[in-house]
């Protein structure tokens, strides 16, 4: 059995399983908003964006005003 020790606890990495190091290219991100946070979500949208361009991202509609959604899907592209 192979450990690793963290935090002075010790772990059995053998139950573990490596990912495959194949790069993701169109990895989908998931996230649910509302109108009282959808100005907040457009920072993390557009750092995703930078980091992922070919990412898909899903967006449900938790009580998104019509405006709302317009501007989610020009400035964002959502």
């Amino acid at each position: 059995m192979e450990t690793a020790e963290r935090d002075s606890v010790p772990i059995n990495i053998s139950t573990y399983r490596l990912l495959d190091k194949k790069p993701i290219h169109r990895p989908t991100f998931v996230t649910a908003l509302s109108s009282n946070h959808v100005f907040e979500s457009f920072g993390a949208i557009v750092s995703t964006q930078k980091v992922f361009p070919e990412a898909k991202i899903i967006i449900y509609d938790w009580g998104l005003t019509k405006e709302e959604r317009k501007l989610l899907r020009d400035f964002c592209r959502v």
